[in-house]
């Protein structure tokens, strides 16, 4: 089975790209493919939705934990390691306003999540939130 596969991420009217929160990740090796729509009001939703794309099109057979109730704990490790650096590296003018944001999302970013497999002769979908694939 051939699959052809062409995707990009735009950022909303009026926003520049680096401001995009969502994410997408492909691996033709794996046959994956996975899309994430960071939520706005959430605390960094890029990297979130960066890592759960990038962790799924790598290990799509261990995104999932506990019967596909609770994603990786990896995850969210890497999303907390992540964060760190990024506040250590800023200025510290800026660490008291990101720790009032950070405050406000004790479970740090938020995201919609689809992801593809081809498994042999089908194919499998994994959705969280409401992300819909056409």
């Amino acid at each position: 089975m051939k699959i052809s596969i062409s995707a990009f991420i735009t950022a909303k009217t009026g926003n520049k790209i680096s401001e995009c929160e969502d994410a997408f990740s492909i691996s033709t090796d794996r046959r994956v493919i996975a899309v994430s729509d960071g939520v706005s009001q959430s605390f960094y939703p890029n990297v979130w939705s960066r890592i759960l794309c990038d962790y799924f099109t790598k290990s799509p057979e261990e995104f999932f934990q506990e019967e596909k109730q609770t994603i990786n704990s990896d995850c969210t490790k890497q999303y907390r390691e992540e964060v760190e650096k990024i506040f250590n590296s800023l200025p510290e003018s800026k660490k008291r306003l990101v720790r009032v944001s950070q405050s406000k999302f004790p479970n740090g970013g938020a995201a919609t999540f689809v992801g593809l497999q081809v498994i042999e002769d089908r194919i499998q979908i994994d959705c969280i939130g409401d992300s819909v694939l056409f």
